[in-house]
């Protein structure tokens, strides 16, 4: 008789599951008590303090931005106020950090990695596809551009062409630090890669219920797209390619409101 291998589990630990869980709160706060948020938001930061058992290298960062995520929910009354829902998960991760003792986790997952040809490539690739998805979106749905409006300044071309350009870099580094970052670098750590990418585009679409592309179909847009970008991240290596392909997204964005706005 031969002696067997001991059989390994394959369920998340405890810490991991609780990110998971928090995940799913944010892509549910519309619908949910803040009283929900508050508590797994919470809870998530403070199992930061101390690592758990079987916490690998990016569980950490991932419950604190997580946690905050759900935390901003209580704390923002007003809605999700840009850039303050994406700064604060960042700056309060930043924080326990620090404090903790997983600062270099957390700089870890947000590496810069390659800017090749081939990342060239898709990048333009990626613009392209956006591009016209977002104009056929705008055009087939009509949405109500009224709240984002209503959110430009009103400045002369000059300033609007450089606010636009801030927006859709900030924008793109932030979201691009969660997601792609924090989220899908810890994701990678258990499960195999194209589910990793899935369940991060997941959580991007269900972010953008309420934004543009907007609704379901908007949701359904916003989390095919971040499929690409979190595969091209995954490709290169780092944030510096999905960056730049978000940001043409983001200026096409900017241009479909600000046209609108011209032509009211």
């Amino acid at each position: 008789m031969t002696a067997q291998a001991p059989r390994t589990s394959r369920t998340p630990p405890l810490g991991d599951v609780g990110t998971l869980v928090g995940l799913v709160i944010f892509a549910l706060s519309p619908v949910l008590p803040n009283f929900v948020a508050a508590i797994v938001g919470n809870a998530l930061l403070a199992s930061c303090i101390r690592p758990m058992p079987e916490d690998g290298r990016f569980s950490r960062p991932a419950r604190a931005v997580t946690g905050a995520l759900c935390l901003y929910i209580v704390l923002g009354r007003q809605g999700m106020i840009w850039p303050f829902y994406l700064v604060f998960p960042l700056l309060a991760a930043g924080a326990l950090a620090f404090v903790a003792g997983f600062g270099r986790d957390l700089l870890a997952s947000v590496e810069r990695g390659r800017l090749g040809r081939v990342e060239w490539a898709l990048v333009a690739l990626i613009a392209v596809v956006a591009a016209i998805a977002l104009v056929a979106w705008t055009v087939l749905f009509r949405p109500d551009l009224s709240r984002l409006n209503s959110m430009l300044p009103p400045w002369p071309l000059p300033g609007l062409i450089a606010a636009g350009l801030a927006f859709s870099a900030i924008n793109a580094v932030l979201e691009g630090a969660i997601w792609r970052g924090v989220l899908q670098r810890w994701l990678l750590t258990l499960t195999a890669a194209p589910i990793a990418v899935a369940v991060q585009a997941v959580s991007f679409g269900a972010l953008h219920y309420g934004g543009f592309p907007s609704g379901w179909v908007g949701m359904g847009l916003a989390g095919v797209y971040d499929l690409m970008i979190g595969a091209l991240a995954l490709r290169s290596k780092g944030l510096l390619a999905p960056v730049i392909a978000h940001i043409a997204a983001d200026l096409v964005i900017f241009t479909v409101v600000a046209s609108s706005l011209a032509g009211a």
